[in-house]
C-alpha cells in the first residue's frame, strides 16, 4: 500500500513538472514586435528631419521628426531625445523617406527599405539619416 501511494505521488509530481516545463516558456511569450529608432549623425541647427514610414503590407503611414543629432560613436537608443522612435512594428517591409527641407532621403521611386524579421523582435534597431 505504501509503495502504491509513493508511486502515485511520484507520477503526479513528475506530470506537474512536465506540464509546467512545457507551459512556462512558450514562443508566444516572446515579443512579437520590434522597435526602431530613427536618428541622424550630424548636428541639426534650426532644422528637423521629417520622417515618413510606410507599411508595405497594410499601407499604414507613420510620421515623426528628428530634432537632434548624435555622434556615430554615441548612437542613441530607442526613446532617446531628439530621435523618432517607432514601436510595435510587426514583421514585414517598411519604406522610409525623410526631408529637412533642403536634403531628401529615400524619396520616390528610390525609397529606403527597412525589413523587420523575428530577429528584430524585442530589440531596438537603428536607422540613421546621414548627410
Amino acid at each position: 500500500m505504501i509503495k502504491f501511494i509513493y508511486q502515485n505521488c511520484f507520477y503526479t509530481i513528475f506530470i506537474v513538472f512536465v506540464i509546467a516545463g512545457f507551459t512556462s516558456c512558450t514562443k508566444e511569450d516572446a515579443p512579437q514586435t520590434a522597435e526602431v529608432v530613427f536618428w541622424t549623425n550630424a548636428p541639426i541647427t534650426g532644422l528637423q528631419i521629417d520622417v515618413t514610414v510606410e507599411d508595405s503590407a497594410s499601407g499604414g503611414t507613420y510620421t515623426g521628426s528628428i530634432t537632434q543629432g548624435y555622434e556615430q560613436a554615441n548612437a542613441p537608443d530607442c526613446g532617446s531625445p531628439g530621435c523618432y522612435t517607432l514601436s510595435n512594428l510587426k514583421a514585414g517591409t517598411y519604406y522610409i523617406s525623410g526631408t529637412d527641407g533642403v536634403h531628401s532621403w529615400g524619396q520616390f521611386p528610390n525609397y529606403s527599405k527597412l525589413r523587420i524579421t523575428s530577429d528584430n523582435f524585442g530589440h531596438c534597431s537603428h536607422s540613421v539619416f546621414t548627410y
